[in-house]
């Protein structure tokens, strides 16, 4: 049997924001932010304030693929061939932080200056035991801690091309033994520019270098905008290359160890080298003069503020291409030299057993290793100011001292899951029908994949905070059932009922979906204390363990916020991923329905009544505690998943 295809799809997806707003940002004075309306993001440690959304996405992608199977019986085996070219199109107007953003920490109104010991010792001595100040207080004196403007100056378009081949062989070896055996290989290309609008930075001579021999050749009409013009020899086209030797085996048997008692087992591995295509648009665009960037990041232990909202921000250079050594100095993205595929390493092993005609048990492990994927760094972040770099400026302590932050997405992030899962269930048995399961489930990841795969920033400890991961709880059960109530006719009850009262109360059916579930993982965030300027949060120091709190849990205090303390001066948090659990779930979601044949105007003709019930026994459902460190409401609840929902449906059939 041969099985071909070829298909054409455009998914388009936006994630907009209110464009009828004022332009805020020109109007308190802010230079060169984009010609969108709006204002600039601002962070204030501890509070919430109302900014602007953030985003502007408008993405199309066009897919184009062709497939081809074909698959044999020859004797006791079952082979197939298979192959598929799939090409993707991607075009991807953006716009993030093109009003700019602020960061503000209590640094410029506490007592002293991060770091200054002399100052602290002072403080001491005065018998004042705290440094004071407020996150707010230094917002209203616009004495911000990081600053930043991207300004896209060119719509990204990325082409990327996939070949997949496979030869799978299924070999009943004997009645009880069958093996599953086959290896697949595959190729993701890099993304394409057609513009040739990319750069990367050379880490040994720390210079940046573009693909195009003339950056601004992709304005020149002349040069087809880039398309034609032409190119350094000494780097990719794309601006790195891709893993070429993706080669995924996989195996499996079945054996049947008794006649009811089917065991399983598998392992596989397993590529994804369509890496969502913003994470190479922000990386293969992230640098001037495709995309402008303007960022500043202060240490937080100078003595007067060198960030001020007045003012800024500085109109780049008249070529728009960074220069080293500016000031401020050129912050920018870049991609790597060399993306290995991700991929996850998976294994299985179940035993299943037949209990009695309709019902069955099942008990499964499942594992993984997931390897290679994107996870973002700081690749010039500053050194600790510790020993002899105390008092050292952050910009010196960068290993390139004339470039500001250079960030990329690297392959460096991995995750590993283990989970046991027990299930029974049933193929009708008196008119219940079941399905339910309890799993036990850990996993271990290197980065938060809520806040864009970050971890640590810094390129010297990306695996610091390494932990639970956010998405997973450790335990949970979830049980589906469906039973036909014996009302009415032909039934255990009822029986002997008129036809009227039969149709009342005949025919009735309960079902439901019930889960309980421990809470998920998340770690707690605090500002960042390390002076090296990192560019999103820190973690605290976490001194016992957080989940036992005096009393009980409540949704005034649902994690003992007495166990998190600030890092100090110079240093990173020891608090990790999953460092605290969520409020679990109790749920019951109920359905009463009933479908009554009315036989008019044809046989079929049947009304169909339907009671839906979410939440059905109306328990509160709290949802995730305040998790910044320096919030007023650190450690409470302020949120509820949705109460009980009733919805009734009525319905004729004819």
């Amino acid at each position: 049997m041969n099985d071909f295809l070829v298909s054409y799809s455009r998914p388009k997806w936006i994630l907009g924001r209110n464009f009828s707003v004022p332009d805020v940002s020109k109007a308190i004075g802010l230079l060169n932010t984009s010609n969108f309306t709006g204002g600039p993001q601002i962070q204030v440690a501890g509070y919430d304030m109302g900014s602007s959304l953030q985003y502007f996405l408008d993405s199309i992608a066009n897919t184009y693929q062709l497939k081809d199977d074909y698959s044999t019986v020859k004797g006791r085996h079952q082979m197939k061939l298979g192959v598929e070219i799939t090409e993707r199109r991607n075009y991807y107007p953006s716009a993030f932080n093109d009003k700019g953003y602020f960061a503000f920490q209590n640094n410029w109104t506490e007592a002293c200056p991060l770091g200054n010991a002399a100052c602290a010792s002072a403080m001491s001595a005065a018998g004042i035991t705290s440094p004071g100040g407020n996150a707010f207080a230094d917002y209203l004196l616009g004495a911000a801690k990081q600053d930043l403007l991207t300004v896209s100056g060119n719509i990204y378009r990325g082409y990327q091309r996939y070949y997949g081949f496979y030869a799978q062989d299924s070999w009943r070896v004997t009645p009880k033994l069958t093996l599953n055996f086959g290896l697949r290989y595959e190729y993701w290309s890099p993304w394409t520019v057609p513009s040739n609008t990319v750069a990367t930075f050379n880490f040994q001579t720390g210079q940046i270098e573009y693909v195009l021999q003339n950056p601004l050749d992709y304005l020149n009409p002349a040069k087809c905008y880039g398309r034609c013009a032409p190119l350094n020899s000494n780097i990719p086209r794309q601006g790195y290359t891709a893993g070429n030797l993706d080669l995924a085996p996989r195996i499996g048997l079945a054996y049947l160890l008794t006649p009811k008692t089917p065991v399983r087992a598998s392992f596989g591995k397993f590529y994804d080298g369509n890496i969502n295509n913003n994470f190479f648009s922000n990386l293969q665009h992230g640098i001037a003069p495709f995309n402008l960037r303007n960022e500043v990041a202060t240490a937080g232990s100078e003595q007067l503020p060198p960030v001020l909202v007045q003012g800024n921000f500085p109109a780049p250079s008249p070529t728009g291409i960074p220069q080293p050594n500016a000031n401020p100095p050129a912050a920018f993205r870049v991609p790597l030299s060399y993306y290995p595929t991700g991929a996850v390493l998976e294994w299985s092993l179940s035993a299943q057993r037949l209990l009695s005609p309709q019902w069955s048990a099942e008990v499964d492990y499942t594992g993984s290793h997931t390897v290679h994927e994107f996870q973002f760094i700081n690749e010039n972040a500053a050194a600790l100011p510790v020993g002899p770099l105390a008092n050292v400026s952050l910009q010196q302590r960068r290993p390139f001292p004339q470039w500001g932050d250079v960030g990329t997405w690297a392959p460096i992030g991995w995750g590993r899951y283990n989970a046991l899962v027990a299930s029974v269930k049933n193929a009708g048995w008196h008119g219940l029908s079941l399905m339910a399961n309890f799993s036990w489930a850990k996993n271990i990841v290197s980065s938060d994949f809520g806040s864009s795969d970050i971890g640590n920033e810094n390129f010297r400890y990306p695996y610091l905070h390494a932990g639970d991961a956010s998405f997973t709880p450790r335990k949970r059960f979830v049980a589906g059932y469906s039973y036909q109530l014996p009302l009415g006719k032909g039934k255990s009850f009822g029986n002997s009922l008129g036809p009227a009262l039969d149709k009342l109360v005949g025919g009735w059916s309960f079902s439901g979906i019930t889960e309980f579930s421990t809470g998920a993982p998340l770690n707690v965030r605090s500002p960042d204390f390390s002076g090296t300027g990192l560019e999103n949060y820190g973690e605290p120091n976490r001194i016992c363990n957080p989940n036992n709190v005096a009393g009980g849990r409540n949704r005034l205090q649902w994690f003992n916020t007495a166990c998190f303390v600030a890092a100090p001066f110079g240093a990173y948090g020891n608090s990790t991923l999953g460092a605290i659990t969520t409020p679990g779930i109790n749920n019951w979601d109920l359905a009463l329905s009933k479908s009554t044949p009315t036989n008019f105007p044809k046989d079929s003709g049947r009304v169909d009544f339907r009671l839906d019930m979410f939440n059905a026994f109306n328990h509160t459902q709290w949802g995730a505690p305040d998790n910044y460190y320096t919030d007023l409401g650190f450690g409470q609840i302020f949120s509820t998943r949705p109460a009980r929902q009733l919805q009734a449906t009525l319905k004729y059939i004819f």
